[in-house]
């Protein structure tokens, strides 16, 4: 069975499923070269389609994975049962709660009408089909999970009129436990804490995690604690000064009203930033707890763009009541369209679908004679790829590597990657300079799986999610003293712990350098510049690589020289 899975808003890209494998999935941004595109995404859709010489006749089945839209079975005594509480216990929010959901109405009709406009052009409505934004958060983690039965939390901004949802899948049965609606949003509350910080809302978050390590979280906590709140296995907001669900308040672009900021002011960024990031965490780990308690589940699935936040990540994982737990990178909404198929060959096969890694994007052959005419450019052969890279490493080059497929979702898996050593704690400043990044965290270490143990404590080679760079761990006293480049202020790293079998030329690199140098881990950053979407073809490596975003440029075995 084939499947397209197709999402069109907060970065649009398409899946295609082939026989419970998937065989192609990339982001529209990737080829519009525009950050978080979300125009229909035809480009994404064609290289699917493309890689596997299909055309969308062959498609058995497309479904549209951003927006199902409010149905009343399901949705109207939900809502009514919220509205009955808002009434009761905060009647001034009412009419933020109604505008939540006239916005919703509007903004998700526009982009449902684009998928209505392209299965009627191309007369597939017959094999076309929907399902829920959350729906689809969850199947993109729980289809390509080891686990037959888990408990699946989905946490973002929003999405069909929801912003969390809690439930479980065992033997085979789906049962939601709990939903709450699109005004209950954690991802809403940290998105305003973004903008509040002078960051872009559903674009920066990660600047203030990194912000948090460097604040006092109990200054402001009683603040945090007043925008929303945790009750008996359910969260609420308080719309009102400090909390509306909604990244910015109208027309005016502006998020927090003149008393609100007042309340703020004296405080540091620091401050303000580490009491969300634990007020946040503190709110997950209360409602995961919840519900692990209440079906004694030991297997935790995790998406939706909360979930992106790797502290959080961290905190659940240390949680004594969960056992496993399994994450990917695509839990933005960039992964709805890997949930959309995987979630479609679910219901209607009951079948996992198989991946060994995230290479997924477009692979590329090197047009060496018109590169080097059209870039002024010379292309050369490497003939022992390691030994190069090892001796470019030592003599302190920053190399920019493309290889083989693009890695989907937002983290550079050494495939379209900036490689460094970790020993020289000043390359976070110079390299940001050069990437025109402004950043807090350091970069994240890439780690060969057999040196993992001595770098990060409670690792366990069942942690699968630590091989995607989607939790962070805390360091052990070697791994601080190793490679300090990589190490947060709390002592935490956020690693790609990498096996051979998926990327055997830096897996290859991280031996050698190791047995050369003693060197526990090397620098993995995204190559790509600050608001700029990862490299995807040659022509974009080289175009950074023009810019000096790096020293040395290789491509497929090649290296490019100015």
């Amino acid at each position: 069975m084939i499947i397209l899975g197709i999402t069109n808003d907060y970065t649009a890209g398409a899946c295609l499923v082939k026989n419970n494998t998937i065989v192609a999935c990339v982001s529209e941004e990737r080829f519009s070269r525009i950050k978080q595109d979300r125009k229909w995404p035809v480009n994404s859709i064609n290289y699917v389609l493309k890689s596997q010489n299909l055309k969308l006749k062959n498609v058995d089945q497309i479904v549209y994975g951003y927006s199902q839209g409010f149905k009343a079975e399901k949705d109207l005594l939900f809502y009514f049962d919220r509205i009955v509480h808002e009434t009761k216990n905060n009647p001034a929010g009412l009419e933020i709660f109604k505008n939540r959901i006239e916005q919703e109405i509007v903004r998700d009709g526009i982009k449902r009408k684009e998928f209505i406009n392209f299965i009627k052009k191309n007369k597939i409505e017959h094999k076309s089909s929907y399902l829920r934004h959350h729906e689809c958060h969850g199947y993109s983690v729980y289809c390509l999970s080891e686990y037959k039965n888990a408990l699946i939390v989905t946490v973002d901004g929003r999405g069909d009129f929801e912003a969390i949802t809690i439930s479980q899948i065992r033997n085979g049965k789906t049962k939601i436990l709990y939903r709450s609606s699109s005004n209950d949003s954690l991802g809403y509350f940290y998105s305003r804490i973004t903008k509040l910080l002078n960051f872009t809302p559903h674009r920066h978050e990660g600047k203030v995690t990194g912000l948090a390590a460097r604040g006092n979280p109990m200054k402001l906590i009683n603040v945090m604690r007043k925008m929303i709140y945790y009750k008996s296995g359910k969260i609420f907001a308080v719309n009102g000064e400090y909390y509306k669900p909604f990244f910015t308040d109208g027309n005016n672009k502006k998020t927090w009203s003149k008393k609100a900021l007042k309340f703020f002011k004296g405080h540091s960024k620091a401050n303000i930033a580490a009491a969300a990031q634990k007020h946040l965490e503190d709110l997950l780990t209360k409602i995961i707890k919840y519900y692990m308690k209440k079906t004694d589940e030991k297997n935790l699935c995790l998406s939706g763009g909360v979930f992106a936040n790797v502290l959080a990540n961290q905190k659940i994982r240390e949680l004594k009541e969960v056992k496993n737990l399994f994450t990917l990178p695509h839990v933005g909404d960039e992964g709805l369209s890997i949930g959309a198929a995987v979630g479609y060959n679910w219901l209607k096969n009951k079948k996992k679908t198989k991946f060994k890694n995230l290479y997924f994007g477009p692979k590329f052959k090197l047009k060496k004679k018109y590169l080097e005419k059209k870039y002024k450019i010379k292309i050369k052969k490497i003939h022992n790829i390691t030994d190069f890279m090892f001796n470019c490493l030592k003599q302190n080059k920053v190399i920019g590597f493309l290889n083989d497929r693009m890695e989907f979702g937002p983290r550079a898996l050494c495939n379209r990657s900036i490689i460094y050593h970790a020993n020289d704690i000043s390359i976070n400043d110079k390299l940001n300079k050069r990437l025109k990044r402004y950043e807090f965290m350091p970069f994240a270490p890439v780690t060969a799986i057999e040196l993992a143990k001595r770098c990060y404590k409670g690792w366990k080679r069942s942690h699968s999610l630590s091989e995607f760079m989607t939790v962070t761990y805390s360091c052990t006293d070697e791994m601080k003293k190793n490679s300090p480049a990589t190490i947060h202020v709390d002592n935490t790293s956020r690693p790609q712990v990498l096996r051979r079998e998926n990327n055997k030329i830096i897996h290859s690199l991280l031996i050698k350098w190791y047995k050369e140098t003693g060197g526990l881990s090397l620098i993995n950053t995204s190559f790509n510049a600050h608001e700029e979407p990862i490299v995807c073809s040659p022509e974009d490596a080289i175009k950074s690589f023009k810019k000096n975003t790096v020293d040395i440029l290789i491509v497929n075995g090649y290296q490019v020289i100015k």
